[in-house]
């Protein structure tokens, strides 16, 4: 569906359409800038795919090196640049493009933060901006910003609006995106779903790194 509805031309409605009920404006963004200067050239889309993963394996490296040192650290990353028995999600540049970006960027944000300066504020609030507009997965970077942010020595309420923009920004979104009519998976209901995805999920990971899924 990317190929044949931003192939045919892209406006802010377009960019702006719910996926599934997430917003993944970067990602149509790419695609419609992609389509209207060269075209559907995959290897323009495969080498972008490859520049986002590396980012994020590298981002991954730096904020665990931080914590466990260069040796550990950089087992994660690894796990990242080429996820085991999962190594085929790779294949498409859409991945990249939204959970890729939005993992990057949200990591991005995270070290930003402990910069402890204006300028790492206003740097972490544009990635999570960034974070949320790839995919909704950006949101759980939002709370661990704010989670930071209050956790400070200083402790200001007043830099919470470095986790507010971007979370006001996709509550606006979301409330916009209900004139689409897609289902949405914010239910009640779902919240006693969450130990049992958490589980699988949680499985299927295990079951990647150590290639016996």
């Amino acid at each position: 569906w990317v190929f044949q509805e931003l192939g045919e031309g892209f406006d802010a409605e377009t960019v702006l359409a719910p996926r599934n009920g997430h917003l993944v404006a970067v990602s149509n963004l790419l695609y419609g800038v992609l389509f209207s200067t060269i075209g559907p050239e995959y290897l323009a889309f495969r080498i972008i795919e490859v520049a986002g993963l590396l980012v994020l394996s590298g981002l991954l490296f730096v904020y665990a090196r931080r914590r466990v040192g260069p040796g550990l650290g950089l087992a994660p990353a690894v796990v990242i640049l080429f996820l085991g028995a999962g190594w085929e999600t790779i294949l498409w540049p859409y991945s990249i493009a939204t959970f890729g970006f939005a993992l990057a960027a949200g990591l991005g944000a995270l070290l930003a933060l402990e910069r402890n300066d204006g300028a790492g504020d206003a740097i972490a609030c544009v990635l999570l901006v960034l974070s949320v507009a790839s995919v909704s997965v950006g949101l759980t970077f939002v709370l661990g910003a704010a989670v930071l942010v209050m956790t400070r020595s200083d402790r200001n309420w007043s830099s919470l609006w470095i986790a507010a923009v971007p979370l006001i920004a996709w509550v606006a979104w979301w409330l916009w995106a209900m004139r689409f009519d897609e289902p949405s998976s914010l239910s009640s209901v779902n919240v006693w779903l969450i130990p049992t995805y958490a589980a699988e999920s949680l499985a299927a990971v295990l079951a990647s790194v150590t290639g016996l899924g």
